[in-house]
């Protein structure tokens, strides 16, 4: 039959059912913390190292090493090689020992055996050995481990989990960036490019202003049905776009698009009927927003604009009111109430 299962009472389980259900569980590395000492590999003197104590899974079987153990780096050559440190699975004779893998003179990290179901090589750590070399430089050592860890996981570039799946998620430390495998690369979980994005639309010109009065006038009152452009008095941040108190114009220097948001709130009695209007007019003569809601209950209204225009330098905004309450309404003079934003989003 095309199909087995297993490990189940009185059935023998093959090493080779064992290790693949195994490495479903867990991927191959070392047990430890990222950056542990176990099975750390330190250069001892001359051209010997050592694998220090430690506990990996190795495609599913285990390896355990109790003390250091050492190794001897093959001499330096008229050029510089890459030698790397494995855990070496052969299944054919049922071991995991450590081994040194060498490159080519001149090129890189040799490649390693990884298969499926015969030899695996598990890499701990790359050694360069330039020419004439009489030792091994620690300084020279890449860290080549993988760990073993809850997900999310932690990794350098060079030791990323192999044969990641979809949503494999993990802190890369080379990077200093939290990662995901898409399916097809890894990618940084938040678009590198976002900080230097803010830092761009933070020098943009920008104004935020609280607490808005009729024009010409310092009064909260507004009559009945008469537009009246509000004076914002109170200014809580402002940078590269300016303002006229006389006519109650924000004049933007540079083109671009911006983007506005206006609360306006009127008191309200329940005897209080009819229209509140909050209006966004470019230029004296292009409507930019309009808010109108009917008043029908006792508190307040509030008017909202929030949207995007696009400006040219000079042009300009004003803000406008108005109400049909059938006599004068007031306009609540609390800056909470009350606000008015811009700022440059985009070109």
């Amino acid at each position: 039959m095309p199909y087995s299962s297993f490990p189940f009472d009185n059935q023998d389980t093959t090493e080779t059912q064992y290790s693949k259900l195994f490495r479903e569980l867990q991927a191959s590395g070392v047990a430890d913390t990222y950056g542990g000492s176990a099975l750390r590999v330190d250069a001892t003197g001359g051209m010997n190292i050592a694998i220090q104590a430690g506990f990996a899974i190795v495609r599913g079987h285990g390896f355990l090493c109790d003390a250091a153990e050492p190794l001897t780096i093959p001499a330096a050559g008229s050029s510089q090689v890459i030698h790397t440190v494995v855990l070496r699975l052969d299944p054919s004779v049922n071991s995991i020992v450590p081994a040194v893998v060498s490159g080519v003179g001149g090129g890189g990290a040799p490649a390693l055996v990884q298969t499926d179901s015969a030899i695996f090589e598990m890499p701990l750590f790359d050694i360069p050995v330039a020419p004439g070399a009489a030792n091994v430089d620690p300084t020279k050592m890449v860290d080549r481990r993988r760990f073993l860890a809850d997900a999310p996981g932690a990794w350098s570039t060079a030791s990323r989990p192999q044969g990641p799946r979809y949503a494999t998620l993990g802190y890369n430390t080379t990077i200093s960036q939290w990662e995901f495998h898409n399916g097809v690369d890894w990618v940084p979980v938040v678009d590198p490019s976002i900080p230097s994005r803010v830092l761009a639309l933070e020098s943009q010109p920008y104004v935020n202003k609280q607490d808005a009065q009729i024009l010409g006038a310092p009064s909260y009152v507004v009559p009945d049905a008469t537009t009246k452009v509000l004076n914002w008095v109170t200014t809580e941040d402002f940078s590269g776009i300016s303002y006229s108190s006389v006519t109650g114009r924000f004049v933007v220097s540079k083109a671009g698009w911006y983007r506005y948001d206006i609360h306006n709130a009127f008191n309200t009695s329940a005897a209080d009927a009819g229209y509140r209007q909050l209006t966004l007019v470019k230029n004296d003569a292009v409507l930019v927003a309009n808010d109108i809601r009917n008043a029908v209950k006792g508190g307040f209204t509030t008017l909202k604009l929030s949207g995007e225009t696009y400006l040219s330098p000079s042009d300009f905004l004003t803000t406008s009111v108005r109400h049909t309450a059938g006599g004068t309404l007031g306009m609540i003079s609390d800056d909470g109430y009350q606000h008015f934003t811009l700022r440059r989003v985009g070109s």
